[in-house]
């Protein structure tokens, strides 16, 4: 018997368990995350983009991150990634943060791959590589926030790579006001219209937690 520190109640919320392997490689059960774009550039200044969802703050002091990305074959849906490759050996990359207008871009992106050497994904999705102050690799200049980032450690979880890195610098779109109200982020920012040019207020907005709504 295990000496359970808690009362174990009556089953409150029925659960069901979920197998852990799927027919189509996808995630045993609907799992929240936030889409990012890695900006990166080889040795020879060739920059690439790659869109994962496998990310996270590490810890604060250093401010730190890690990012993931599949090393080898293991299905049709997960190979050994160009971005892995090449943040191997550079050992840096830019984590940036679209926002849902750019949701066509991050699907460019993620539909080809950057080790036919005559893929431009900047291009193919209409994105702008911008200088960063830190490293090599370019930012993203449509993202509104851009993380450069320099690896420290690389740690092998099964079929990816776990990139830890240090934060060296953060841009961003000037930032007017931020605001945390409950389980929702504002960042209220000054950006240009795409159109005209034009400086603009534009509002980001967050949910932190997943929300239950009536399907009737």
């Amino acid at each position: 018997m295990i000496p359970w520190r808690f009362k174990l109640t009556s089953n409150k919320y029925p659960k069901t368990f979920i197998p852990l392997e799927t027919p189509d490689d996808g995630y045993p059960v609907f799992i929240p995350s936030i889409a990012v774009m890695i900006s990166y550039a080889d040795e020879n200044g060739r920059a690439s983009i790659t869109p994962i969802v496998s990310w996270t703050v590490a810890a604060r002091y250093p401010f730190t991150v890690t990012i993931g990305l599949c090393n080898g074959d293991y299905s049709e849906n997960y190979f050994p990634r160009h971005s892995w490759k090449t943040i191997s050996r550079t050992k840096e990359f830019v984590l940036n943060f679209p926002h849902a207008g750019l949701c066509e871009a991050v699907s460019i992106t993620g539909d080809v791959s950057a080790s036919d050497p005559n893929v431009d994904k900047f291009a193919l999705a209409g994105l702008t590589p911008g200088p960063s102050k830190t490293i090599q690799s370019p930012i993203i200049q449509e993202c509104p926030i851009n993380l450069e980032c320099k690896v420290t450690e690389i740690v092998q979880a099964g079929s990816h790579d776990i990139f830890i890195a240090s934060v060296s610098a953060i841009q961003s779109d000037p930032v007017l006001h931020r605001d945390i109200q409950d389980d929702i982020m504002t960042l209220d920012l000054l950006r240009p219209d795409p159109d005209t040019g034009r400086m603009e207020e534009k509002r980001l907005v967050w949910k932190t937690l997943p929300e239950f709504k009536n399907l009737a």
